[in-house]
């Protein structure tokens, strides 16, 4: 990918191909081309320079409960289950 003056750090990631389910978007940080490290520090980003290296490491620890599937698969199990009460019922 060719630098372009006016991107950010997260334009760069985006046009990547963005970040992936277990990375570690807190601890993002850059390999300049003269092999100094720089990372993001508080609120305040970082410009990204000709020849920089942005790395984005995988989270050690994932937090892979997402309530919102959890509601909806165990929603979707008790339907099922009443549907069946219902056919059966009704064959009886």
């Amino acid at each position: 990918m060719t630098f372009q003056k006016n991107r950010s750090l997260t334009d760069y990631i985006e046009m990547s191909g963005g970040y992936r389910d277990y990375a570690n978007k807190r601890k993002v940080y850059i390999i300049s081309s003269d092999g100094t490290v720089r990372s993001k520090r508080g609120w305040l980003g970082f410009r990204v320079r000709p020849g920089d290296t942005i790395i984005v490491p995988v989270d050690p620890d994932p937090n892979p409960f997402d309530i919102t599937t959890f509601i909806a698969d165990i929603s979707t199990t008790l339907a099922n289950i009443a549907a069946i009460l219902v056919v059966i019922e009704n064959n009886n």
